[in-house]
């Protein structure tokens, strides 16, 4: 993962502190987007994570997810 600074968020989405990404645990709730591009038949469009990822290797996402970093909005990300 890279060295970047995440928001670690309650279950409401209010941000409690500043975390490395590199330092993440299973407990930890960060910030991230998702965008699913649909076309006009209705077909989703879908990415398999790299099966090189820590997390979730090989796991169908949609076709655009990213994590929100210090001090990002999730606009800014997406």
């Amino acid at each position: 993962m890279s060295k970047e600074k995440v928001f670690i968020v309650d279950e409401n989405d209010r941000v409690l502190k500043e975390k490395w990404r590199n330092e993440l645990t299973d407990t930890d709730r960060w910030r991230i987007i998702a965008i699913w591009v649909e076309n006009s038949l209705g077909e989703i469009l879908l990415q398999q994570r790299s099966l090189s990822k820590d997390l979730n290797p090989g796991l169908w996402t949609p076709g655009v997810v990213g994590t929100v970093a210090v001090p990002d909005s999730y606009e800014e990300t997406a």
